[in-house]
């Protein structure tokens, strides 16, 4: 999955490092108090997952 939001053309996914957007994403849940209620980041599968999420997790 990748983070980003939602604008008036759809998803945009944000760009950095594994480790950079799971700082952006813990920074934001710690401005609103880890009560988002739809503020904040989206996910978004990745062709991947979609592939995993047909097909089942690798056992």
């Amino acid at each position: 999955m990748v983070p980003g939001v939602i604008e008036a053309n759809g998803f945009e996914a944000w760009r950095g490092s594994p480790s950079e957007l799971a700082t952006r994403i813990i920074q934001q849940c710690e401005e609103l108090n880890w009560e988002p209620f739809g503020a904040g980041c989206w996910l978004a599968n990745t062709q991947d997952g979609d592939v995993s999420a047909r097909d089942g997790l690798p056992q």
